[in-house]
């Protein structure tokens, strides 16, 4: 058997890995040429056209010049040429993106991926951006030279390239199929159920093709800025997504969690309304578990979406007597409800805050002007930002998830903790006859306080959505019975949660 590859260091790695996986010797690969490997200086989305660097290989395989073809399947397209199918799919390796620190200093990321360059745009709008092309080893090189480049982390690490300093970019959505080696064959060719068998990792192949059929549905190639990922266990489906709109300042975005024994039909239309919706739902019925708030209400009725608010929770504020001395001392607030009782007490001036992105990053740009702050998308990004040589103060709810406790403890990091509120759970009664399209839940505490005495709404639809602002409060979700879970992408923004609510009710 004679296996097709592209002729760079990378392809041939993953041609001799299949060669491994099927016990054949690395000279049975012959390497076919593509018109990507022939232009290296054109962007890839001059050319115009899907099948870039497959359609070479493609056209050997139909010729029986070949019997399998590897590709990394995130180049090839979704839809395969009549007569060809993707045998298997290898397991998935690492599908995350990698920013290589360079030795300049001007601001200007290389990348080839207007998906990579577009999410890099959002978080840091300063930089600029230029076209990156050639094999690995080239563009590693050219990332080194310059102020820096994106690349993928799967690819660096099967030939040995990943340098020690590369940040791995976990917030960047991957590409579909990112990461995994698929092999293509003949339809008719004889052997292709025993490659199948030796192959395919069916885990990989289930989540790659929910991402690809997404892709497929919203009419994305490889080239257009979309960003899908697909995780699944026993239980679970977790899934991220972003897609750009030429035209449109923002980009549909989201994070779920989903019945892992949903079928995969529904998990992909689930995707596929989240970041390309068609159009708004009328008569859609809402649960929001907060207080009244009007500029929620007429986003929501503006677009076809009756709520009614219910009080979950109420915050009461601690003030200890003593006063607090925060001179030279960073201070740690994720939650708006510490921001007053934290103000009140302390004296001195502290070196910095380290708060959540929303309503206590807004309340610190409006009200506390003076005071320098950094703002994060959750408890585990702040975790990770502490510096053991530094001394923190956190001010925080009675109830709080344990990053940031544990990973001071862990990490030998000063941290002094301040019981700055609590929370008392109001424990509504809900109209049992009113059939409700989904429901809106902030904090792990306001799910229980809204299920106390409600527990008709999950008994009613098992199917029913919750929506809340980060991953903390949907896990806590999970436990307490959702199977449908959305939040969003670019950190606990409420115009982000109401985005995705709008798109997928």
């Amino acid at each position: 058997m004679i296996v097709g590859s592209r002729g760079s260091k990378l392809a041939l790695w993953q041609a001799h890995l299949v060669c491994d996986g099927l016990l054949m010797d690395h000279n049975a690969v012959r390497v076919i040429h593509t018109a990507g490997d022939k232009d290296t200086l054109s962007a890839l989305h001059s050319f115009g056209t899907v099948g870039v660097f497959t359609k070479a290989l493609d056209d050997a395989l139909l010729n029986g010049e070949i019997d399998l073809a590897v590709h990394s399947l995130k180049d090839y397209p979704t839809q395969p040429p009549e007569n060809l199918v993707i045998i298997a799919y290898l397991r998935r390796d690492d599908p995350r993106d990698v920013f290589i620190p360079g030795s300049q200093e001007d601001g200007n990321v290389l990348t080839g991926s207007p998906r990579r360059a577009l999410q890099w745009k959002q978080r840091y709008p300063e930089a600029t951006i230029s076209e990156l092309r050639g094999n690995m080893d080239t563009r590693l090189k050219k990332c080194i030279d310059s102020a820096g480049g994106i690349l993928s982390k799967a690819g660096l690490e099967r030939i040995d390239l990943l340098p020690k300093d590369a940040e791995v970019l976990d917030w960047m959505v991957s590409a579909p199929g990112q990461g995994c080696i698929a092999v293509v064959m003949r339809k008719d060719h004889p052997q292709h159920q025993i490659i199948r068998k030796k192959l395919n990792h069916g885990q990989t192949e289930t989540c790659v093709s929910i991402e690809r059929s997404s892709m497929r549905a919203i009419e994305a190639g490889c080239s257009v800025p979309l960003g899908i990922e697909v995780k699944r266990d026993d239980l679970t489906y977790s899934v991220r997504g972003i897609r750009f709109v030429e035209g449109q300042e923002k980009a549909f975005q989201f994070q779920s969690l989903m019945d892992g024994k949903k079928d995969d039909k529904k998990v992909v239309k689930a995707i596929v309304q989240a970041l390309a919706p068609s159009g708004k739902r009328k008569n859609a019925k809402l649960l929001y578990g907060r207080e009244p708030s009007c500029f929620v209400n007429d986003f929501l009725e503006s677009n076809g979406v009756d709520v009614d608010f219910v009080r979950t929770l109420s915050a009461e504020g601690i003030v200890s007597d003593s006063p607090i001395n925060v001179d030279g001392k960073s201070l740690i607030i994720t939650s708006q409800h510490a921001l007053g009782p934290a103000m009140d007490q302390m004296i001195g001036s502290p070196k910095e805050i380290l708060c959540l992105d929303g309503p206590t990053k807004s309340i610190l740009e409006r009200e506390y002007t003076q005071l320098p702050f950094s703002y994060y998308a959750d408890s585990e990004s702040i975790a990770k930002a502490l510096d053991p040589i530094e001394s923190y103060i956190f001010f925080a709810g009675e109830h709080r998830m344990p990053f940031i406790e544990q990973y001071a403890s862990q990490n030998t990091i000063d941290l002094t903790v301040i019981t700055a509120y609590q929370t008392v759970l109001r424990e509504p009664v809900v109209d049992p006859s009113i059939n409700y399209d989904g429901v809106v839940a902030l904090s792990p505490r306001s799910i229980k306080s809204l299920l106390k005495n409600n527990a008709h709404l999950l008994k009613k639809n098992p199917n029913i959505p919750m929506y809340c602002l980060g991953s903390e409060t949907a896990m806590a979700g999970w436990k307490h019975g959702f199977r449908t879970i959305y939040f969003p992408n670019d950190g606990p923004k409420i115009q982000s949660l109401l985005d995705i609510l709008i798109s997928t009710i």
